[in-house]
């Protein structure tokens, strides 16, 4: 079963526009301790309250340090991370990665 529906075909061009039938929500994650990165399951932890948290990383997850690109190698454990996280394409209740931000604020965060 396809996630998506058809809202409207092109005119003749074959052009088909989608939408994904159930929003993706994304929810903040707040600044929180990053304490583990595991490369084997693509999946790192952070502290979040007392609890840790498993995030999962995916070819779509984009690092940012000091507000320019980076790459998840660059996490330095206890250090303070954030970003936005999303729910499981594939109907898992694990959160993945959206956004990870570290270091200084850029701007456009501020």
């Amino acid at each position: 079963m396809s996630n998506w529906q058809v809202l409207q075909t092109g005119g003749g061009q074959g052009q088909v526009m989608l939408k994904p039938e159930q929003e993706i929500k994304r929810v903040d994650l707040p600044p929180s301790k990053f304490t583990q990165l595991d490369f084997t399951n693509m999946t790192f932890t952070v502290e979040l309250k007392g609890t840790n948290l498993t995030v999962y990383m995916t070819s779509e997850t984009r690092f940012f340090k000091d507000g320019r690109y980076a790459i998840s190698k660059d996490l330095k454990e206890g250090g303070l991370v954030r970003g936005k996280l999303k729910k499981a394409a594939d109907d898992h209740d694990r959160p993945e990665a959206v956004r990870i931000f570290w270091g200084k604020p850029s701007p456009r965060e501020r």
